[in-house]
């Protein structure tokens, strides 16, 4: 199975992306304004009214909330360390985060 080059996921990675490839910083530029609307205020207010014309949301929120989730239920594991926790203890009764914390406690031995 061929690896995704790494330029294709930095767009996730807080603090990476503006350093990449020009194409990945402007991915993670749009997708932050999507996302979570960081950034958006850079925006002329008729560009964004203008774009949400054409590009309609579609309940962008509830779909990519449940589509997440659906990771965390399926794969607790893939969410250590990473977003995805955060929408585990929100949104998915009964996950359990990693702690690497609580691993070190809980290490059998006296010191």
């Amino acid at each position: 199975m061929a690896r995704a080059p790494a330029a294709s996921i930095a767009h996730t990675s807080l603090g990476i992306a503006p350093h990449k490839e020009p194409e990945v910083a402007v991915a993670h530029l749009g997708i932050s304004i999507d996302y979570g609307g960081l950034g958006l205020e850079a925006l002329p207010r008729g560009a964004v009214e203008e774009i949400l014309r054409a590009y309609p949301r579609l309940e962008m929120k509830q779909e990519l909330r449940r589509a997440l989730c659906g990771v965390v239920e399926r794969k607790p594991h893939t969410a250590a360390g990473n977003f995805l926790s955060d929408f585990g203890r929100r949104h998915v009764p009964g996950f359990q985060p990693f702690d690497a914390s609580a691993l070190l406690e809980g290490a059998p031995f006296e010191s």
